[in-house]
């Protein structure tokens, strides 16, 4: 199962892997940071993430230091953790009312319940484009059972990754992860759909609602 992130916040992060000699991160500092994590953000979600070089991220950010990805994180993947970082702050304060109010109601043994969880947030989280650039990244990254198990997931996360097998006890966890996958894929392309759909906010809430019910019903076809 995953391992709940303790937030550590992307300029923190960035901050920790320099050597303790080094000067501390400035606005300017911070700033490109941020601008790198977005521009990454960006072209992974576009091109996948062999399809965007680490060059061709910072020249999108607009840093003129070849090696300022290097200095700020020290690798892809942890560029990668940066970006989970990033947004987790904003979900968490969508999906943390949402889980608690569904936990006040009994609700968290739903399947739909708790896939509305993890999915409905993310239709909310827009960059500075009013795109869903995030979603796009996590669609880029594979197969989800492979995001599920990173170690930067928020503890609202951790937990509905936890509950979600206990909606489903007839089906076995290969089984499951494999569905859950495919599900998910669904659902990142229904929130995906609405960035060219902006005007049509009933038309993108049916579609959303409809691919989480045929969600439901994949996971729990009896195997």
């Amino acid at each position: 199962m995953p391992r709940a992130n303790r937030k550590t916040s992307p300029e923190k992060g960035a901050s920790q892997r320099r050597k303790k000699n080094d000067t501390p991160v400035n606005k300017r500092g911070e700033a490109t940071v941020v601008a790198i994590i977005e521009a990454a953000e960006q072209l992974w979600g576009i091109h996948g993430l062999e399809g965007a070089s680490l060059r061709h991220i910072g020249q999108a950010a607009g840093s003129a230091n070849k090696a300022a990805i290097t200095y700020h994180f020290g690798s892809k993947d942890e560029l990668i953790s940066a970006i989970f970082n990033h947004r987790m702050a904003s979900l968490d304060a969508r999906r943390r009312p949402l889980f608690d109010a569904a936990q006040a109601e009994g609700r968290l043994n739903d399947t739909y319940t708790l896939l509305s969880l993890l999915v409905r947030p993310l239709a909310e989280e827009v960059d500075r484009n009013g795109r869903r650039s995030y979603t796009h990244f996590l669609r880029a990254l594979g197969r989800f059972d492979r995001v599920a198990a990173r170690r930067d997931l928020s503890l609202t996360v951790y937990r509905i990754f936890e509950l979600l097998p206990k909606s489903v006890p007839h089906v076995p966890g290969p089984v499951l992860r494999t569905r859950l996958s495919l599900v998910m894929d669904m659902c990142f392309s229904a929130v995906i759909a609405q960035d060219d759909r902006a005007s049509k906010p009933k038309t993108n809430a049916k579609l959303l609602d409809d691919v989480l019910k045929a969600s439901v019903y994949l996971l729990s076809m009896p195997v």
